[in-house]
């Protein structure tokens, strides 16, 4: 069955088609079921403790729902609410007592937190250890400001297993400048500039979502370092012109300036790194056609001065206007075109590998509805533009409503679709269950790491 599509208005101008209502109860709880599932996996956690509260509020809560609320509550610093969800949650072996004692180390019960790293190492040695067991030794150690064990589990996870998550990148770049005294300015500056490219290339850009930046952040003033803080968000704005800054992250920024100050000169040299990113490229080509324009101006009144001084047209009293323009085009020219090949050759091998074939371009973007659990980046906003068709809540219920607006259909599968952060810019769509489907529920939490 293929769904009819109408098109409304949106708010931005474009037409949006929109499909069949979600009015099924079983189909909207299987769908939040795996939209948080998947949400849960990929450590979007403000996203996957949304889904939580909707998916209790639509259904009863297992003692594995109990469990995975727990979980999300400990990793965003909520303690209260962990011990709350914990409280008719079983504590069985496996990954359910991980979490338990997660929870009572974190309140400072010292057994549990030996019997915690007792459980990583022991796990360790048998070849590959739980992801709970590391999640939450890492949250009690920081809990317990037990900071060079948990940054050690963190650096674990991304750096050396390449597990690199919202989650995991915030730990991991706070624990990296946490650890910069003693190094250079401009090895300072160097760090700070790359920390914010790792948060920029995580999984959601971080206009459509700062929280990564603003959690390093807080993470920095938590161990006492306002400082640090401070100059990451700098590094973080200084990657965006006028028109893309993150309200957020400047607000931040500016609380910390005016509570703490800064180091004003690794501040200058995070400003001067500016000129080293994409910003270089102008900045050098406005230097050089200045330069230009400056040498062609003074040969025009090289000339101007020649004709009012020798009416007969004689040219050598402009020699040395031409001289300058001569000067400025061997020196500026091989700059630009040395400029321009090596931006080609960077291209080069990335264009040979995406180049197309007799097919130039699809009709429209093919069907990945049953093979594509997670759509992410430049291909998110297209797909839901151009394939799927809004698949609005026709009942009002108020428990709904962070879904409003934000869930899609496939016209061909019948496969919901959830947009974050929105649906007219989403950076990531999340696969929910198809009508007619039966959903295994999982077994226990596992997430991307496994």
């Amino acid at each position: 069955m293929v769904a009819t599509a109408r098109p409304t208005e949106a708010s931005d101008g474009q037409d949006i088609r929109v499909g069949r209502a979600m009015d099924s109860d079983a189909d909207l709880v299987h769908s939040v079921e795996a939209w948080l599932s998947h949400a849960d996996d990929l450590d979007l956690l403000p996203a996957a403790l949304e889904l939580d509260r909707i998916r209790e509020q639509l259904a009863p809560s297992g003692p594995f729902d109990r469990l995975r609320s727990a979980r999300l509550h400990l990793l965003t610093g909520n303690l209260a609410a962990a011990e709350q969800s914990l409280a008719l949650a079983p504590d069985s072996p496996g990954p359910a007592r991980l979490i338990h004692a997660g929870a009572a180390a974190a309140r400072g019960d010292d057994q549990a937190y030996r019997w915690l790293q007792h459980a990583l190492a022991e796990s360790t040695d048998e070849g590959s250890a739980p992801i709970e067991a590391y999640q939450m030794t890492a949250v009690a150690a920081e809990h317990r400001s037990d900071f060079r064990l948990a940054d050690a589990l963190w650096c674990e996870l991304t750096l050396d297993q390449g597990i690199w998550t919202p989650l995991t990148t915030a730990r991991t770049v706070a624990a990296v400048i946490s650890r910069r005294a003693g190094s250079s300015v401009r090895d300072q500056a160097r760090l700070f500039a790359e920390s914010a490219e790792t948060l920029e290339q995580g999984l959601v850009p971080l206009v459509s979502d700062p929280q990564p930046a603003l959690n390093a952040a807080h993470l920095l003033i938590r161990r006492g370092d306002p400082a640090g803080a401070a100059l990451l968000l700098q590094a973080v704005d200084h990657r965006y012109g006028p028109d893309d800054k993150i309200v957020q992250v400047q607000r931040l920024h500016r609380e910390l300036l005016l509570k703490n100050g800064t180091d004003r000169r690794l501040s200058w040299a995070i400003g001067l790194r500016r000129l080293s990113t994409w910003r270089y490229n102008y900045v050098l080509h406005i230097v050089m056609a200045a330069a230009i324009a400056f040498a062609a101006g003074v040969f025009l009144a090289a000339l101007y001065t020649n004709s009012q001084l020798d009416p007969a047209g004689d040219f050598q009293g402009s020699a040395g206007g031409l001289g300058s323009v001569w000067f400025v085009a061997v020196l500026g020219l091989p700059i630009l075109a040395g400029r321009g090949a090596a931006s080609y050759m960077r291209r080069f091998p990335q264009s040979l590998k995406t180049r197309p074939g007799p097919i130039r371009r699809a009709p429209e973007p093919f069907c990945s509805c049953l093979t594509s659990t997670l759509i992410q980046g430049a291909q998110a906003g297209p797909y839901a533009r151009e394939h799927l068709l809004r698949s609005p809540f026709e009942r009002e219920d108020p428990k709904l409503n962070p879904l409003r607006g934000r869930t899609f259909r496939c016209p061909d599968t019948q496969v919901p679709w959830l947009a974050i952060p929105d649906a007219h810019s989403p950076a990531i769509l999340l696969r929910g269950a198809a009508p007619g489907l039966t959903i295994e529920p999982d077994q226990g939490p596992t997430g991307l790491y496994l």
